[in-house]
């Protein structure tokens, strides 16, 4: 019937093997070039706490923070996948992804090959757009020759002929293959002889 005065113990330790919930915001953005996009993983969770957030943009950039928001632009268009892991204190990790949609805003710049032109009255001439440049691509070439005849077409090149004498200025303006039209205007002047 004696009972002990001393009590044996043991330390028992019990580690974290639960993972986090990683979860961000917003995970399908469409964003324009060059625009702040602001990521939110604050509805991230884990038994413990979630200690780290670690971005992987898709563009070539990533970044560990230890807080939740973080922001990121994008300098090109495209499809990024956003990759967003999340880890705890025990060292457990959980990921997901979201995909982000950059949008073209850069305008494309007309250009004509050659400079001004001498030309016969009554002949085809040859006018090329090819020194058109844009980040996505030459959509449309829209052609005004000065004689009251316009043109709008994908070829970087297109005849004209013009039947009276005279001096005229050859306008091109361009939109690119996102839909944005040049506010330039490149020009050349167009000199017709007469030759009737």
């Amino acid at each position: 019937g004696n009972t002990s005065t001393l009590t044996a113990s043991v330390q028992v330790t019990v580690k974290d093997i639960t993972p986090p919930t990683a979860v961000f915001t917003p995970l399908t953005p469409s964003v324009e070039q060059n625009e702040k996009v602001t990521f939110t993983a604050g509805s991230s969770t884990d038994n413990v706490g979630v200690v780290s957030y670690s971005w992987d943009f898709g563009d070539g950039n990533s970044e560990e923070v230890f807080v939740s928001t973080i922001d990121h632009s994008y300098a090109d268009v495209g499809e990024y996948i956003v990759r967003l892991t999340v880890k705890d204190e025990a060292g457990n990790t959980a990921t997901t992804q979201g995909t982000v949609t950059v949008t073209d805003t850069e305008l494309p710049e007309p250009g004509i090959v050659g400079g001004d032109k001498t030309i016969n009255e009554d002949t085809a001439e040859i006018f090329d757009g090819s020194n058109s440049t844009d980040n996505v691509g030459i959509g449309l070439y829209i052609w005004n020759f000065g004689d009251g005849v316009g043109s709008t077409t994908t070829s970087v090149t297109i005849a004209h002929t013009y039947d009276n004498p005279g001096v005229y200025t050859a306008n091109l303006n361009v939109v690119d293959n996102a839909g944005n039209t040049s506010t330039l205007t490149a020009s050349v002047q167009v000199t017709v002889k007469d030759i009737t």
